[in-house]
């Protein structure tokens, strides 16, 4: 009965501090680029019922006249949106239930009725808020069969405030991370189920559970190995097929918009279709981890130890660790090599790691039921403080930007300082917080009823009805493309004759410029030379100033 109750207060801490964080530090509006490009397919869909994304970038300031900013068009006239549908899927409820809100409100109907508003807004922060706490719920939930309610709660927060996720599940929340975390924490709870019992059901929950992931993000194709992994390779064998069903269900909607936009279901993640990641120019496999350009290691400190943990963790449960240590390599080896970005563009620390988070979080408990209690609490407490001092410092930084330690140490004083840290709602403006705060509530309970009738009835039948529904929905708004292409006829054929500036190599181009600045900064003037030469050439080659 004290496991019971231990158990039920553990939950409680945790999600009162997921709440108090949100409050405080939940920001309502949208990353540019990245959150514009996952964001878009909202309301062009809801409002337009089309996936031409043309009007949504305009809307974001990302088209001005010809010029087609960090994209272009692809060729059968669509805005090549090379950000996954996938968290547009996850917020499509509660993105649903705003502005529902915002046609029945009063109160909320002073904001443009344009998709991108607060109440918009405020509806994919916070599905990507629950998002970064269902994936502190799954992790403790594991953690603690294992290793008891006090080492799994100190890594649950640990894991909050000493990793990236607080940020993107909060700052830049309209980003895929915190989405593509509690993705992956599914696959992995899934995956100890099929140890208990490898139904027919399960199974296509494991499948069904990658195929979301992946269309989330498609770095985490990495995560189709855990089930295997986890529960045993020949008893999957046998059931492969009925996985693999499950995975093209949870991939459904990403096929269907990757069809519309690139006229190939699979485009969406391979090299030069939607994506050009400049694969294998450069090697680097020390500075993702390393290096202070978004490190791994000097941003999020408390990231070392949770690797240690899993490493002891091989002493526990040999599968579940090699499932983490299998992915967390993979991962490395995708940022160090296959994107040459390994700084992560606009990065809170190294934030494509952000599948890693649930064995991370296992990683930590692992470590900290080893040690005294207080000497894990001041682990926990040095490894977390220093990530948050970055926290609270990194809105008045560049994120694009190499920053030096010093800068860094200087910045985050300063705001503790002069900055109001603990104010509720601190990113709103006072007189729309009693709007926002409705918002908050709908979607919260929105994503919760939800949930619960997933959790009470049939959740994998559940979640792949929703995911067949949505495919048709979103092929119906396709569909409707051609006719409507024709009002941007003049956009479209500037960018088919190259009048007009490519996005994409003005995109590379930055790359290039702050690869040679965070080289020179270090004093690496060889690969800063090297870098410059490429960016001089790359100039040249598409017209562009030096």
């Amino acid at each position: 009965m004290r496991q019971v109750h231990g158990g039920t207060a553990l939950y409680a801490v945790v999600i009162a501090v997921w709440a108090a964080s949100v409050m405080v530090w939940i920001l309502p509006g949208y990353v540019r680029p990245d959150g514009a490009g996952y964001a878009a397919y909202l309301p062009s869909a809801w409002f337009d019922h089309d996936l031409l994304l043309f009007d949504e970038w305009s809307r974001f300031g990302l088209i001005r006249g010809d010029a087609i900013a960090f994209t272009n068009v692809t060729p059968n006239g669509h805005l090549s949106d090379h950000w996954t549908v996938g968290p547009a899927v996850v917020w499509f409820p509660s993105f649903a239930a705003a502005a529902v809100a915002h046609d029945a409100l009063p109160m909320l109907r002073g904001f443009p009725r344009d998709g991108v508003s607060l109440p918009y807004a405020i509806a994919v922060a916070v599905t990507s808020a629950m998002a970064g706490l269902a994936t502190l719920l799954i992790g403790t939930s594991i953690a603690t069969a294992s290793f008891g309610a006090f080492d799994a709660g100190l890594a649950a927060l640990a894991v909050w405030f000493g990793s990236p996720l607080l940020w993107y599940a909060t700052r830049h929340a309209s980003m895929a991370h915190a989405v593509s975390a509690a993705a992956c924490a599914v696959v992995v709870a899934v995956a100890l189920s099929l140890r208990r019992r490898m139904s027919w059901s399960r199974v296509f929950a494991a499948g069904l559970a990658c195929g979301i992931a992946f269309m989330v993000r498609p770095q985490n194709l990495t995560f189709v190995l855990v089930p295997p992994i986890v529960a045993g390779f020949l008893p999957l064998l046998r059931r492969s097929w009925i996985a693999a069903i499950g995975f093209a269900i949870g991939t459904l909607p990403e096929l269907v918009v990757s069809q519309v936009i690139y006229g190939s279901p699979i485009a969406f993640a391979s090299s030069g279709g939607a994506n050009d990641w400049h694969s294998f120019e450069r090697i680097r496999l020390w500075l993702p981890l390393g290096s202070w350009y978004h490190g791994m290691f000097p941003w999020t400190p408390l990231l070392a130890a949770a690797l240690a943990g899993l490493v002891l963790l091989w002493w526990d449960d040999r599968r579940l660790a090699t499932a983490g240590l299998v992915t967390f390599v993979l991962q490395w080896l995708i940022i160090a090599a296959y994107d040459r970005s390994f700084w992560g563009m606009l990065a809170f620390g190294q934030r494509r790691f952000d599948q890693c988070s649930i064995f991370f979080l296992v990683g930590l408990a692992t470590l900290f039921t080893r040690l005294p209690r207080m000497v894990a609490i001041v682990i926990a407490a040095i490894g977390a403080g220093w990530t948050m001092l970055l926290f609270l410092a990194a809105p008045h930084l560049n994120l694009n930007a190499y920053i030096p330690p010093r800068t860094l140490w200087r910045a985050a004083m300063l705001t503790l300082q002069r900055d109001r840290i603990f104010v509720v709602l601190q990113s709103v403006a006072p007189p729309e917080r009693t709007a926002a705060l409705v918002v908050m509530l709908l979607v919260i309970a929105t994503v919760s009823i939800l949930t619960a009738l997933a959790v009470w009835t049939d959740a994998p039948v559940v979640v792949a009805v929703y995911l067949v529904g949505i495919s048709a929905f979103l092929a119906w708004c396709g569909s409707h493309d051609g006719e409507r292409s024709l009002a941007y006829r003049s956009l479209l054929e500037a960018n088919r004759r190259g009048s007009a500036r490519d996005g994409h190599a003005l995109d590379y181009l930055g790359l290039l410029r702050r690869e040679r600045d965070y080289f020179r900064a270090v004093g690496n003037t060889e690969e800063a030379a090297s870098s410059q030469r490429e960016a001089e050439a790359f100039a040249r080659a598409h017209g562009f100033a030096q």
